[in-house]
């Protein structure tokens, strides 16, 4: 049994130094493969939920210079905004989204109960409030920082 193993392991071994350096070759490339996968966080994504009369999170801090999917969702029985400076700030790159916003001709978006909407955006670091500025709304208001 244990020569079977052995024979085994051995068949795949590389016999030759040309087969050692092929292996080695390959097996930095797939650890440099890895590794740039794991340091690549791709794409991050915010979940902001508008309900009478409060955002959720308020709160929220995530990494700038990175592709930022801003996902809006009104969950509530009324009409909510989302307006921030992070839609409005010439040096933040709208990638994706509703026109008037790829178009840089609106500071917010619009939303209907049960609606949801999508941006995508490339924002340096700093602090971005936001908030609904619909009358009687006050209370709804928030931060995201990007570090």
């Amino acid at each position: 049994m244990a020569l079977a193993v052995w024979t085994y392991h051995r068949s795949w071994w590389p016999q030759s130094t040309r087969g050692m350096a092929c292996l080695a070759g390959t097996l930095v490339l797939l650890a440099a493969g890895l590794h740039l996968q794991a340091c690549d966080g791709g794409q991050q994504e915010i979940r902001i939920l508008a309900q009478e009369y409060r955002f959720e999170p308020s709160q929220i801090r995530r990494s700038a210079g990175r592709p930022l999917t801003l996902v809006l969702a009104n969950g509530g029985r009324e009409a909510h905004e989302f307006t921030s400076l992070l839609l409005r700030d010439p040096r933040v790159e709208v990638i994706r989204g509703p026109e008037p916003l790829v178009r840089r001709e609106s500071d917010s978006l619009r939303l209907l109960p049960g609606r949801t909407a999508r941006a995508t955006l490339r924002a340096p670091p700093g602090s971005y409030p936001f908030q609904c500025r619909i009358r009687g709304h006050g209370g709804m208001q928030g931060l995201i920082t990007l570090e």
